[in-house]
């Protein structure tokens, strides 16, 4: 996975329980599966992480393979990507032996989990497979109703070939990511006044301004979480270097203040059950 955007956090909420480690993975998925709504269940997996040290890019295909040969499984260290992905596998699988499967199935478009099949960009892999496997769906036009703003862009190969990504990633160009893409945001100066309508337990994706040679759009992301009738965003942070919770208010600051790229708004989806 690619460097993505520092995030600074304000005033993280001190974590309620030590690290995540494997060898509490069985009970906990194991009280999962009584939580009365996947909402619910994001709630508890996502706490389960908090202070969980943050290391940029922790897995991959596995000893021995290249070009990443990082663990495909850990709960011992997240990114901000791999944090979702690791709270969704937890909240689907049903007993803790499952968990690396589903993470695969998140992880990756198809069955094969090989470097270039991983879901690399959020905007033009993540985001689209997940949503058609079924782990996902966009509830965005829901949340932000009549302020619902669209950004369509189209990425060529050429325009691909002309990012710093491509020669990082080295991606054959059947897996690069182009097409055209229309994103749909709640744009930043908006998101307060629809604070309330975000659903606790959906994934919160920051979005940036298009350029003409970006090929990614999506910098972060995180759970958004209602306590207390106050929204929170867990996430994975770089800067504060650990799984952390901030009010939803305090994360739209910080993003209003990003001035070198700006964030146009937020994408937001729900985690959906197992059928």
């Amino acid at each position: 996975m690619l460097p993505l955007l520092l995030v600074l956090a304000a005033a993280p909420r001190s974590p309620t329980k030590a690290p995540l480690d494997a060898s509490k993975v069985p009970a906990l998925v194991k009280a999962l599966r009584a939580a009365p709504t996947e909402a619910a269940c994001v709630d508890a997996a996502s706490g389960a992480f908090l202070g969980t040290p943050y290391v940029l890019d922790p897995l991959g295909e596995g000893p021995g393979t290249a070009p990443d040969p990082d663990p495909t499984v850990r709960y011992d260290a997240v990114d901000c990507v791999t944090y979702v992905a690791e709270v969704l596998a937890l909240c689907r699988a049903r007993d803790a032996a499952q968990v690396p499967a589903v993470l695969q199935a998140i992880r990756y478009r198809g069955t094969a989990a090989t470097y270039a099949d991983r879901n690399h960009f959020m905007e033009s892999g993540w985001v689209p497979s997940n949503t058609r496997k079924g782990f996902v769906r966009d509830i965005t036009a829901q949340v932000a109703g009549a302020d619902l703003t669209h950004d369509a862009r189209t990425v060529t190969l050429a325009t691909w070939h002309h990012r710093t990504d491509a020669a990082q990633l080295t991606l054959p160009d059947d897996r690069a990511p182009v097409g055209h893409f229309d994103l749909q945001y709640l744009p930043l100066d908006k998101v307060m006044a629809h604070a309330r309508d975000i659903p606790s337990g959906a994934i919160l994706l920051v979005a940036h301004q298009s350029g003409p040679r970006a090929t990614n759009r999506i910098s972060h992301l995180g759970f958004a979480i209602r306590r207390g009738g106050e929204v929170f965003v867990r996430h994975a942070s770089s800067l504060r270097h650990q799984v952390i919770e901030d009010p939803l208010a305090a994360f739209v600051r910080k993003d209003q203040r990003y001035k070198r790229w700006p964030v146009e708004g937020y994408v937001f989806l729900r985690p959906l059950p197992a059928k």
